[in-house]
C-alpha cells in the first residue's frame, strides 16, 4: 500500500493542468490532507497553473487566497 505525499498529488495535479482539467485539479486538491499543505505550495501551484491553462483566472487568484488561508507562503523564495 503505497502513501501518497505531495510529490504525488502534486504529479496528478499536474496531469491535469496539462489536459487542461482544471475542475479536476481542484478536486485533487481538496484531497490533499492539511498537513501536507502546509509544507508545501507545490500543489496549490499546480492547481493555479491547471485554472490558467483553461482560462480561469479568477479560481486561480482565489487559490493564492486559500494558501495564505493554510499558511502556505505564497511566493516562497528559494535558497538552493
Amino acid at each position: 500500500h503505497v502513501v501518497p505525499n505531495v510529490i504525488s498529488y502534486s504529479a496528478a495535479i499536474r496531469a491535469c493542468a496539462n489536459e487542461p482539467q482544471w475542475e479536476a485539479a481542484i478536486a485533487l486538491l481538496s484531497h490533499v490532507p492539511q498537513s501536507l499543505l502546509h509544507s508545501s505550495a507545490s500543489c496549490f501551484y499546480e492547481a493555479m497553473n491547471a485554472c490558467t491553462n483553461a482560462s480561469h483566472w479568477h479560481r486561480a487568484m482565489e487559490l493564492i487566497a486559500d494558501m495564505l488561508s493554510f499558511g502556505v507562503d505564497a511566493f516562497p523564495v528559494d535558497y538552493g
